[in-house]
Formats: C-alpha cells, structure tokens, sequence
C-alpha cells in the first residue's frame, strides 16, 4: 500500500510540473521568446526530473513508511532524521524544486526557468523557515534544533552524490543509445589514405 500512495502522491507532481511547463512554453511564444535548447539542455534537465524523482520518491516512502502524512502542512508526530532526512531537511521540497528545474531546463523556456527560481524556490523558503522550522522546534525543541544544525535545509555535498550517480547515468544511456543507433564511422571516417 505504501507503494502505491508513494507513487500516486509524486505523479500528482509530475502532471503539474508538467502543465506547468506547457503554459511556461505557451508564454514564451506569447511574448516572442526563443526555446533554448541544446544537448547539454536535455542533460541537465533528464537528470534533475530523475533527482528530484528519486528524492521525493525516497522522501514518501519513508514518510508512509512511518505512518505520517505526505500532504500535511502542520508538524506531524514526529520528524524524520533517517534516509532523504539525513541529506537534506527538505527532501520532499528539493524533489519538487529538481523537477520543475528539470522539465523547463528540459523544454528550454525562458519563463518556466524564470517561475520556477521565484515561485517555488523562494515561496518555500520563505514558508519553511517562517512556518515549518518554527512549528518543528517547538514541537520537538532541542532534537529538532541538533538535526537542523547537522542536516542542511536544502542540498549539501552529501545529497549532490545521487545527482552524480544519475548525471553518470543519463551520460551513459544517451551514449549508449547514440552509439548503438548512428555508425561512429559515418561520424569520424578512417581515411585509409595517408
């Protein structure tokens, strides 16, 4: 069952970054702007979708895991300090932030890269640290307050390692799809003549 909410809750974030790209493009083309795009563009944006996949996924599973809430905006009966939670404070958050990141990076719009630095990133962090990290410390005082000097709110160098593993990844597959479909000769010919 935890499965299932995990999977359900996160294609709920996926259809909006979704949509949300689609009318970031239609903007675009509203106000005159021209899609970027480029190889390195659909690198960077497959691995951030697939990172902030990997995060929310990881981040739900252990919520429903331990009986809390996925879709909750008061402090549950307890935090979490293992999995996502020893990466990051917010793994459910950076999992939304790498995605919205990820499509419009992916779909090269010029608004959609523009709305998703202002409108989640900075609302979030205004609510989080406003809001939530008030609402956790003095529902869970000194605990809270040792796990938010030891854990990062956002990504610190320990949750940049998966982002390695799944650039790696995207690297390899791309490549491997790229070379097993177009002959490397027909790109770099071998003159046989010197």
């Amino acid at each position: 069952m935890n499965y299932i909410k995990t999977i359900g809750v996160n294609i709920i974030v996926l259809v909006t970054a979704f949509v949300s790209t689609g009318f970031a493009l239609f903007l675009d083309g509203r106000l005159g702007l021209t899609r970027y795009t480029s190889p390195y563009a659909t690198i960077a944006g497959l691995t951030l979708i697939l990172y902030g996949l990997f995060f929310r996924f990881w981040a739900s599973y252990t919520f429903y895991q331990n009986d809390l809430k996925v879709l909750d905006l008061k402090p549950q009966q307890r935090f979490i300090a293992k999995g996502p939670y020893n990466y990051t404070r917010n793994p459910l958050y950076v999992g939304i932030i790498a995605i919205s990141f990820g499509f419009v990076i992916y779909a090269g719009s010029v608004v959609g890269l523009i709305g998703a630095a202002f409108i989640p990133f900075l609302g979030w962090t205004l609510w989080v640290v406003y809001h939530e990290e008030k609402g956790l410390e003095q529902k869970f005082g000194d605990e809270y307050r040792a796990y938010k000097y030891t854990v990062p709110r956002w990504v610190g160098i320990k949750a940049l390692l998966p982002m390695v593993a799944i650039f790696l990844f995207v690297i390899i597959t791309i490549f491997g799809f790229v070379f097993n479909h177009i002959n490397p000769r027909e790109i770099f010919p071998l003159n046989k003549t010197l």
